[in-house]
């Protein structure tokens, strides 16, 4: 089964089945699926829904979590959960954020806290790298009037 396209994104499809059977030695592959985007409802009176759940995979999702959520009075929503990796990496990508996010904060302390010195001690548009480029400049300058 092929859920979505590439090229319609903004619609949603739904699938509306009275009874899911999966015969013998079958399987159920739904490819594409988002959540979100793509649904697949089932009759609460379907006789063989528990033995279908088992042989239906979502790619990218983990075959051994299907979910089956109350939809409404008459259907079941089933839904693949994400695989752990696919949590791991959504951790992973928030820790990094967080670290940077700390280590932007640390920058931006310091640099206030040093901005601060240097408008206490060396008037507000004065910083240190300009100081040692000033001084290079200078002696850069006697350096090239002493050889004349």
């Amino acid at each position: 089964m092929l859920f979505g396209s590439t090229q319609n994104v903004n619609f949603l499809n739904k699938l509306y089945l009275d009874n899911l059977l999966i015969r013998s030695g079958g399987e159920l592959i739904v490819r594409n699926w988002k959540e979100g985007r793509d649904f697949i409802f089932v009759k609460k009176t379907s006789k063989n829904l528990a033995d279908a759940l088992k042989k239906m995979k979502f790619d990218g999702y983990d075959p051994r979590r299907i979910q089956l959520e109350d939809y409404d009075d008459e259907y079941w929503e089933v839904k693949g959960a994400p695989e752990p990796a696919t949590y791991g990496a959504g951790l992973m990508l928030g820790v990094l954020g967080l670290v940077r996010y700390r280590r932007r904060q640390k920058q931006r302390s310091a640099r206030l806290t040093s901005e601060r010195h240097f408008s206490t001690t060396r008037g507000a548009a004065v910083s240190d790298r300009f100081h040692l480029i000033w001084e290079l400049a200078l002696s850069l300058r006697d350096k090239t009037n002493s050889q004349i």
